[in-house]
């Protein structure tokens, strides 16, 4: 069980971080105004 939970929060942390990459580059295209 404590495996699971370590991969399963390396994964997450792995999808959150390329969600955060991929919405930095979308926000720097889109003006500051449009962030919300």
């Amino acid at each position: 069980a404590i495996k699971n939970g370590v991969v399963s929060i390396s994964y997450k942390r792995k999808v959150h971080f390329d969600n955060k990459v991929i919405r930095k580059k979308v926000l720097n295209v889109v003006p500051a105004s449009a962030r919300t």
